[in-house]
């Protein structure tokens, strides 16, 4: 079927050495063995593979048959968390694919909403990212702009301790750190106080009282 095109692999790298060679035996021959009658037959065929990472075995021995057969152009692309400017535009992409799959008219997203998913470090990459908007969207309000309580709270949790520090002298008493940490959630919840309190894992009635006390 890719005969004259370009066959895109992913994850081949992690599949069985015997996978691997019956696909690097029929992109050196330029012949693959058509399922049913076992007849080969020639095609021309560019391949692309993907891969997180360059597989090694141990002591560093290479146990990536495709990539020692293979590899002409190595192409490197960075992690997103080494590319946080890409998150808006990418962000926007999955939205509309999620509104369509949900049946909503979410708009984008608040600015605080937008810094905290660029200050969350993805470990899963784009696809993360995608899960994570598709959820929000699920959840979330059918119109208007997500916001930063719409976001999962792990999420939220490490954007804002990458992003947010908290100041405090050396000698604070624990009741200054504690009202420091609550402040800056506070303003990092865009004074939502249900979401602050979920956050910090404290009740609401407790969040109030701590509140009112920092008034007094």
């Amino acid at each position: 079927m890719a005969d004259k095109g370009t066959l895109y692999l992913a994850g081949l790298a992690a599949c069985a050495h015997t996978l691997q060679e019956e696909v690097l035996k029929a992109h050196q021959e330029g012949r693959v063995r058509r399922a049913g009658d076992g007849k080969r037959i020639p095609v021309d065929v560019r391949l692309i593979v993907a891969a997180q990472h360059r597989p090694y075995a141990a002591g560093g021995r290479s146990r990536g048959i495709l990539f020692d057969g293979l590899m002409q152009t190595m192409i490197e692309a960075p992690p997103l968390r080494d590319r946080a400017e890409d998150i808006p535009l990418l962000a926007m992409e999955m939205l509309k694919r999620a509104n369509e799959l949900h049946g909503k008219a979410v708009e984008g997203f608040t600015r605080n909403a937008l810094d905290a998913l660029m200050g969350y470090a993805w470990p899963g990459n784009v696809r993360e990212l995608e899960n994570a908007i598709v959820g929000m969207v699920a959840t979330g309000p059918s119109g208007g702009r997500l916001e930063t309580q719409d976001i999962p709270p792990a999420i939220r949790r490490q954007a804002a301790s990458a992003k947010d520090g908290i100041a405090v002298s050396l000698g604070s008493s624990m009741l200054e750190i504690e009202r420091a940490a609550i402040e800056a959630t506070l303003k990092f919840c865009q004074d939502d106080k249900g979401a602050c309190a979920k956050m910090l894992g404290i009740g609401l009635r407790t969040l109030y009282r701590k509140l009112h006390a920092y008034e007094e």
